[in-house]
């Protein structure tokens, strides 16, 4: 099943270490449809209020420049409404409620994992994931990723919800 690039966590630990934003908002940001780490167009939702370019040496926090975009868009986009309900939870709580949320979350999968069903459901997704990753530019290589020959491809692109049921990807919001 494809993953975060090794790139994407350099890159995203780069930034924190250099101030460039906070690790409160790096991981409101990534507990936004925290079940789909990679395919989510919540998540994509969220991109309008990032800045085309960050130097390495940024002169903005994106703390400043994105948070009150995004928590003033929490009306009317979905995205931002639960980024509002993650960052609300205040430079203290935050650490623990997210350890929490994904504890829950893995012993969810587990459970879906335990059954034939939940089994044949995480293959599905597995499926619909790689065939999304299949689409983009930086699918390079056939072999790097199997083909589930026993999934129509006709399959809607399915997601994982935070209690591990797995669903039709819903559409993103304009």
């Amino acid at each position: 099943m494809p993953e975060r690039a090794a790139e994407d966590v350099k890159t995203l630990e780069l930034l924190v270490n250099r101030n460039a934003l906070s690790p409160r908002l790096a991981a409101c940001l990534l507990m936004v449809d925290f079940a789909n780490p990679l395919v989510s167009p919540k998540r994509a939702e969220l991109l309008k209020f990032a800045p085309a370019t960050i130097g390495l040496e940024p002169t903005t926090n994106l703390d400043t420049t994105m948070v009150p975009q995004i928590l003033n868009a929490a009306t009317t986009l979905n995205a931002a409404a639960e980024f509002k309900a993650n960052w609300d939870l205040g430079p203290d709580a935050w650490t623990t409620t997210f350890s929490a949320r994904l504890h829950e979350y893995l012993q969810a999968v587990a459970t879906t994992l335990a059954t034939d069903a939940g089994s044949d459901a995480v293959f599905r997704l597995a499926e619909s994931r790689r065939r999304e990753f299949r689409g983009r530019k930086m699918f390079e290589f056939a072999l790097g990723l199997p083909v589930a020959a026993a999934v129509a491809k006709n399959s809607p692109p399915l997601r994982m919800t935070p209690t591990a049921a797995v669903e039709p990807q819903p559409k993103a919001e304009v």
